[in-house]
């Protein structure tokens, strides 16, 4: 797949990427207290992961209590975004913008653990079945939402209202907005509380 590493900015503009078994685009920031950000843009063409695989993601890594490779941008405005697995997973410190003319696709179609959350605008699918409680001790697990936002503890920041921010404001959804905040109530959620899932 391709890596955006260390600060670097890459546009895809019409680019096709399609990875077997593997991530499509890697995310790596240079580090929560970083200066510099790391930044993904993706306005048109396509990004495929097939296998159980991001078809973009981030790394969640913490040391001595400061994500390593957070301070990241990714800004999907366009472009076909799918995964076999889940679509977008976004673990660590950083923004993610989705609007316009994206579409994701995945088991879950955005997974995120921390950062701020920007939805404005495209069409989100999650294709997996129902299966709210699946969180992972390490990582994220397809539950058939469209999008997932989940306090986990094990990620630096992840369940601090100052850097897991969600603001969904647009958009298409097709299965539910799932919004997860202990891992207890994740094991024991019910679809049809409302107070977890909510639909736009």
């Amino acid at each position: 797949g391709m890596r955006v590493l260390d600060g670097a900015e890459v546009t895809l503009d019409g680019a096709d990427v399609t990875v077997d078994n593997g991530y499509g685009v890697y995310v790596r920031g240079l580090g929560d207290d970083s200066d510099m950000k790391t930044v993904l843009n993706v306005e048109s063409g396509s990004i495929t992961a097939t296998g159980d695989s991001y078809a973009i993601a981030g790394n969640g890594i913490s040391k001595n209590g400061v994500g390593k490779y957070g301070n990241t941008e990714i800004n999907i405005s366009g472009s076909e975004i799918t995964s076999d697995g889940i679509a977008v997973y976004h673990p660590m410190y950083g923004t993610l913008n989705i609007s316009d003319d994206a579409v994701i696709t995945g088991t879950t179609g955005v997974y995120a653990l921390d950062g701020n959350i920007n939805i404005s605008g495209g069409v989100i699918t999650g294709t997996g079945a129902d299966n709210s409680g699946a969180t992972e001790d390490n990582g994220a697990a397809g539950t058939g939402a469209a999008v997932v936002i989940e306090t986990d503890d094990a990620y630096i920041g992840a369940g601090n209202d100052d850097t897991l921010e969600p603001n969904i404001t647009g958009g298409t959804f097709v299965g539910a907005v799932l919004s997860v905040e202990t891992k207890d109530e994740a094991d024991e959620l019910d679809p049809e509380k409302e107070d977890f899932y909510f639909n736009i």
